[in-house]
């Protein structure tokens, strides 16, 4: 009996670990079939494959990025608090997130978040140590400035 319980073991550590090592992999796989959805049916019907992609590895730029890409460019409201969410829990350090926060950057701007988003594309142009990100910030955030003091 024993030696069937130490079977059944082996097995359900083996389906773990391949379950914990390949979740990256199926993540990616969602993002690739969000892809395809995405140009047979729109970006709109994509949305749900990026999603559950984010939900299998919350680490994933790119379906991050995939997520917040299809909200902001096909106007889905319900999804948009959901997304800045996501994305403000992301950090943002590396060069790599540059993608990101322009893409909350857009989403911000398009729903009269003129500060966060100034914010936003002054830390893409840092981030990527692009000049025009930064001037796209400060433009909206002095034109926000302005805007207030009269």
């Amino acid at each position: 009996m024993s030696e069937r319980l130490r079977g059944i073991a082996a097995i359900a550590i083996g389906l773990g670990v391949s379950g914990f090592l390949l979740h990256g992999t199926i993540s990616d796989a969602l993002v690739f079939r969000g892809d395809a959805v995405s140009y047979q049916r729109g970006l709109q019907a994509a949305i749900p494959y990026y999603r559950r992609a984010v939900m299998m590895d919350r680490g994933s730029r790119l379906a991050l990025d995939r997520l917040a890409f299809a909200v902001w460019f096909s106007h889905d409201e319900g999804s948009v608090a959901g997304v800045l969410a996501m994305l403000d829990a992301h950090p943002m350090h590396a060069a790599e997130d540059a993608e990101l926060a322009i893409d909350r950057a857009l989403i911000e701007k398009s729903h009269g978040m003129r500060v966060r988003a100034g914010e936003d594309f002054v830390l893409a142009g840092t981030l990527r140590n692009d000049a025009r990100l930064r001037t796209t910030g400060m433009r909206l955030l002095v034109a926000r400035h302005e805007g207030s003091s009269r």
